[in-house]
């Protein structure tokens, strides 16, 4: 069988290379050759319209390309590669105390001088810019805060009443203590006869455990 088959082979690209053709273009399926080899003697002809061969040839079809075969073996690690150049320098944020000379730094990098709380950067085609950026603003004072004290009323089982003094005779705001379940009917600041509100009331019901109002009063 064997030697059988090795002469079909070499019977078969003998007479494609007579003919001046190849397997493929001779053939009538892109997946497969077709052939028919002669039963009683070594003849072999390749078969244009199909696999159906005249009496006396037995069909013959080749596969174009072979199924696929199994996974190879893992080949083996490749030796290192070349240790690579190094690479650019980043961006950093200097310090000293006055502006930058154009020789410190590099292009994208800042500066902080320390002496006037100045922030130079990005230096740009070898240049800092003329001007730092300030980051500590003036250190004048702010306004003086308002002079205020507290005063309470008196113990009351219905209107509570806390007076501003007339040193701090106006009043800003105030408020109530009561004890819970005593419904309150107004909590308010209320104006004396010169028409300025210089304390706080505070009224209930009835506060059968007493009710203290108080006031922040100011000049």
């Amino acid at each position: 069988m064997r030697k059988i088959i090795i002469g079909i082979a070499a019977a078969v690209a003998l007479i494609a290379a007579s003919a001046g053709i190849t397997f493929a273009a001779t053939s009538s399926s892109p997946s497969f050759i077709l052939a028919c080899y002669a039963n009683k003697q070594p003849h072999v002809m390749i078969h244009r319209t199909g696999p159906k061969c005249p009496s006396g040839y037995t069909s013959l079809i080749w596969n174009v390309q072979g199924p696929r075969g199994a996974m190879g073996p893992k080949g083996a690690t490749g030796a290192t590669g070349p240790r690579g150049l190094p690479g650019v320098d980043g961006h950093t944020i200097l310090h000293g105390t006055g502006a930058p000379a154009n020789t410190v730094g590099h292009d994208g990098d800042f500066y902080l001088d320390t002496a006037h709380a100045a922030l130079y950067g990005p230096k740009a085609n070898g240049a800092w810019p003329p001007f730092g950026v300030v980051l500590i603003g003036p250190s004048t004072a702010g306004p003086s805060g308002l002079d205020t004290t507290i005063v309470t009323s008196t113990t009351s089982t219905s209107t509570a009443l806390a007076v501003c003094p007339a040193s701090q005779p106006y009043v800003l705001g105030g408020g109530f203590i009561t004890p819970p379940g005593d419904p309150v009917t107004y909590n308010e600041p209320i104006s004396d006869w010169v028409g300025h509100q210089d304390a706080w009331e505070v009224n209930v019901n009835t506060a059968e455990n007493g009710i203290w109002a108080y006031a922040i009063c100011s000049k």
